[in-house]
């Protein structure tokens, strides 16, 4: 899902820039996806976003904002689990006793 064009473009840059949240969210569950890779224009996906949201707010443009809404509860929740992932299941075995030879 990292792969980039010619233009140092993702798929989430595009998905993000066409306002798709279902490809976003597709993209976002992939476990190896990398949000912080940059654009020739020194874009991440997310600063894309904001640049939607911003030019929405200004154009007072309506159309797209649940979609916009949407992207963004993703990407906030993207980047809560990066920061706290859940716990591993099943847990971890218990480490073996260390044993001593006398």
């Amino acid at each position: 899902p990292n792969i980039q064009d010619k233009f140092g473009k993702t798929a989430l840059h595009y998905a993000v820039s066409k306002i798709n949240p279902n490809v976003v969210e597709l993209l976002l569950d992939h476990p190896k996806i990398k949000t912080e890779i940059k654009d020739e224009n020194d874009e991440t996906p997310y600063n894309i976003l904001e640049s939607i949201i911003v030019n929405t707010r200004r154009n007072e443009d309506k159309d797209d904002e649940d979609d916009i809404e949407r992207i963004a509860q993703m990407f906030e929740t993207h980047r809560l689990y990066e920061a706290h992932p859940p716990p591993a299941y099943p847990p971890p075995p218990p480490a073996p006793p260390t044993q001593f030879k006398f």
